[in-house]
């Protein structure tokens, strides 16, 4: 008898938990194997640094006034709600809720995408501040609703929030659910190891959000191990690991989350909401990588098994109720999550989904903000040109978006011009990675065409995969050729996604053509050519932006400023191997030059084919720079194979073809001539001198190389 209470004593201490885990999850139990296929190791890990506080969120408020009290004890999410709606330049979007959360009944699984700034960070911090259940932090136990503070914020009437007029839908929904949030922006790191480690940093940070919760099954399994189960067993091996820095495999990463959302069911008997920002920063980031050696296919398949797990389950064991997934890009990653495409909903930016108008504000709400700080329709319009633009294709109703960001960006600098400092206009991310696509002519000649307010045509990739960004990563690193216009397709599909372009021709659904959004993304586009031109041709811009912007400021204008205009403008011809420079050359580079360096909100550059401007058959300059109050203007004419003085008199003939609210009290023209045999000349003349300066001939200077 007491040899077989010391044999059965030793089993249930001791017995193995992997031998029932391949019937009971169908996968490979070597989640536990410490030296099957190490990723990252304890000592990766000595420094436990949080890469998410690098990460750029999409700030969208500024605290002016508390009419919900914020106290120590509220987390980074709901204290951000919270100065969110308490701020004066608060949009309710809460509306949101109701749309996401009732929509389930169609499908439970949504993938929205929209650029950078339309605050989807915020729509997320909202859902999850509303949903989640509010506990004991010592005991995990669930407070009643109206001990919650997300009730006393969105049951509030006084606080006027959409979602609070239906409190039938806050008893039904708020609090209600356990969440998992995670943003898998900058996961991918600048080697393997330091992948690894961000993804592993980033979980530790959402099991920490329940640290009761781990806490609670580390102490069953140190105390009374014979009562755990396999599944309890199972989740103290991978939160131990992931906790404690210990060696984690790939099995460990890919199964976290589904054993997390497991363990989250079994405490709140009830399925979880899960929440991903930025799904699609690992992909553009694995794809774009330059390292040639860098395990893109490894990295991808450990991601995708992660979520595929999370999202799909296990041999129809399944934890999630509600899922959403927002990033930037209408990218998917076929090559292992298979599910992706049956069980989600795909809501493109501007393709007129039912979420539309939540991502970004509409023209009513933009003009009901400004009638609301008693900002007149000269901020408005000030607004439409830099940030409008964005339209769904809705051939019923279409609706036109601003950038929330640019936006408040905006306001706030009006509202407190003294002491907000001054953002730059463009809320665009950079396109640095993408520098060297522009030694494709095709992309490189669209490019020039949107710059001048001209728009493009190319096919829409309707589903890109990821295949697709990598061809276009291996394109950037001079791998591989253009694969049949691929490589075109996709990055004009990517400018699409990021906000750069918009439908030319809406509401028709299907249309190929495409413009520049407004002119926020053409400051960004033509510091995207700047620099391909700077780094990859080895041209001085720079300093043609600094001589222009001189003559422009300047009172008196001298011989030797021209002189040294001219010859950094003889620059610009290409190498001795092809000396050739058309009109449209100078014409772009010029124009991007002062365009990416001066456009602001005092300063504004325009082109003679701006939309906005009059259309008529006679002769406008080709660049109009001036101050938004129209105080001083310079009026810039270049031309080929004429006089220097044929172009400055073709400058000052085209004053009267401007549109000019007032007028100006410094005018200044300058007239640029050149030709094939490489001569340029500059010529400069005011409204308050009659006599032109021409910039004497110097000998010809071969460009410095």
């Amino acid at each position: 008898m007491n040899l077989y209470l010391i044999l059965l004593f030793l089993f249930l201490h001791f017995s193995p938990i992997t031998s029932n885990l391949k019937d009971r999850y169908d996968f490979d139990a070597s989640i536990l194997d410490d030296d099957q296929d190490v990723l990252i190791s304890k000592e990766d890990l000595s420094e436990d640094v949080d890469p998410e506080e690098d990460i750029n969120k999409e700030v969208l408020i500024i605290p002016r006034s508390e009419k919900i009290p914020v106290t120590n004890s509220l987390t980074k999410i709901s204290r951000r709600c919270i100065e969110l709606i308490n701020s004066q330049t608060f949009v309710d979007k809460t509306q949101f809720l109701e749309a996401l959360l009732e929509s389930r009944r169609q499908t439970q699984m949504n993938v929205i995408t929209s650029p950078h700034g339309f605050g989807k960070t915020t729509l997320l911090d909202l859902i999850k501040f509303f949903v989640q259940t509010e506990v004991d932090p010592k005991t995990g136990t669930p407070l009643k609703i109206e001990k919650m503070m997300s009730f006393s914020v969105f049951a509030n009437k006084s606080s006027n929030l959409h979602v609070s007029r239906t409190l039938s839908f806050i008893y039904g929904h708020l609090g209600h659910r356990p969440v998992i949030y995670l943003n898998l922006k900058k996961i991918i790191g600048k080697t393997i190891k330091s992948t690894w480690k961000n993804l592993q940093s980033r979980i530790k940070k959402l099991f920490n959000e329940y640290a009761w919760m781990v806490n609670k099954i580390k102490h069953k399994y140190q105390t009374k191990r014979y009562d755990c189960t396999v599944n309890e067993k199972l989740q103290y091996a991978v939160m131990d690991k992931i906790m404690t820095n210990q060696k984690v495999n790939a099995a460990t990463f890919e199964m976290c989350l589904f054993i997390f959302s497991e363990a989250l069911y079994m405490h709140f008997k009830r399925r979880v909401v899960v929440l991903i920002d930025d799904f699609d920063d690992p992909l553009i980031e694995m794809a774009t990588h330059p390292q040639d050696d860098f395990p893109r296919e490894k990295v991808a398949l450990v991601l995708g098994n992660m979520l595929d797990r999370l999202l799909v389950g296990i041999d129809k064991l399944k934890y999630v109720d509600v899922a959403l997934l927002t990033g930037t890009t209408h990218v998917r990653l076929s090559i292992t999550f298979q599910s992706y495409a049956k069980l989600f909903k795909f809501n493109r930016f501007l393709d007129g989904h039912p979420f539309a108008s939540y991502f970004g504000f509409t023209e009513t709400e933009v003009k009901d903000l400004f009638k609301k700080h008693n900002l007149d329709e000269k901020d408005l319009d000030e607004v439409r040109e830099l940030h409008n633009g964005y339209v769904t294709v809705n051939e019923r109703n279409p609706t036109i978006l601003y950038c929330p960001q640019s936006v408040i960006s905006f306001l706030n600098q009006k509202l407190d011009s003294d002491n907000q400092p001054f953002l730059p206009l463009v809320n665009n991310p950079s396109l640095t990675k993408f520098v060297r696509v522009l030694r494709h002519d095709q992309i490189r000649s669209m490019i020039s065409q949107l710059l001048v307010s001209q728009p493009v045509v190319f096919a829409l990739a309707r589903r890109m995969e990821y295949e697709d960004l990598e061809h276009l990563g291996k394109f950037l690193n001079d791998e591989v050729p253009d694969r049949d216009g691929n490589v075109v397709q996709t990055f004009f599909t990517f400018l699409l996604d990021q906000g750069y372009l918009t439908n030319a021709q809406y509401p028709k659904a299907k249309t190929t053509v495409f413009q520049v959004t407004n002119k926020e993304s053409l400051q960004g586009l033509a510091g995207f050519f700047y620099e391909y031109f700077v780094n990859y041709e080895n041209l001085d811009l720079n300093s043609i932006a600094v001589l222009f912007n001189n003559i422009y400021t300047s009172d008196e204008v001298s011989e030797q400023m021209l002189i040294e205009l001219k010859k950094t403008l003889r620059n610009l011809y290409p190498d001795e191997e092809n000396p050739d420079i058309n009109e449209y050359r100078m014409h772009t580079l010029i124009y991007c030059t002062l365009l990416k360096n001066y456009l602001n909100d005092t300063i504004e550059v325009k082109i003679n084919s701006d939309p906005d401007m009059e259309t008529d058959t006679e002769i406008r300059a080709d660049i109009f720079f001036s101050n938004r109050d129209r105080s001083r203007a310079m009026i810039i004419e270049i031309r080929q194979d004429i006089t220097a003085k044929q172009a400055l008199q073709l400058a000052v003939k085209s004053l009267n073809k401007w549109k000019t609210e007032r007028k100006l009290k410094i005018i200044k023209y300058i007239g640029i001539s050149f030709n094939d045999g490489e001569k340029v000349r500059v010529g400069y003349k005011d409204n308050v001198h009659d006599t032109p300066i021409i910039a004497k001939k110097s000998p010809r200077r071969s460009r410095e190389k």
